[in-house]
């Protein structure tokens, strides 16, 4: 099987994602070698977001597209606290978006990991392309 190179940019792209919503201590658990990352079928398996939560908070996902063409950290930071979303709110934006939060996260942490996950990847991922091998 010849794998291309948008294949690889893609597969880099998704471990970075992956490692970045990681706690430290599980990072340091996979750099002592005390955990491995292993790779599931998730087939069948889909983002379950209850439908009072879509019904209730069906403008939020326009955010999502919105915060995805962002270039910079800075703009989809600006963008996020002019919005003013609710804790509630922000913890459906990052459902819709694939993002890890804890319970435990406040409003400000769950923007940065919002920002962090979408276009802090997408950075690493353009840097990553214009780095000569």
């Amino acid at each position: 099987m010849c794998i291309t190179k948008e294949q690889i940019l893609e597969l880099v792209s998704l471990a970075l994602r992956t490692i970045a919503q990681l706690s430290e201590k599980e990072v340091n658990s996979l750099l002592n070698k005390e955990a491995t990352l292993v790779v599931k079928s998730v087939k069948g398996q889909g983002r379950k977001i209850n439908k009072v939560d879509t019904k209730e908070f069906g403008h939020i996902e326009k955010h999502t597209q919105v915060i995805s063409n962002f270039n910079t950290r800075g703009e989809a930071q600006a963008y996020l606290g002019s919005v003013k979303l609710k804790k509630e709110e922000l913890i459906i934006l990052s459902k819709l978006m694939s993002v890890h939060i804890n319970k435990s996260d406040k409003k400000e942490e769950i923007i940065n990991k919002i920002i962090e996950s979408v276009v802090g990847s997408k950075l690493r991922v353009e840097a990553i392309k214009n780095t000569i091998l």
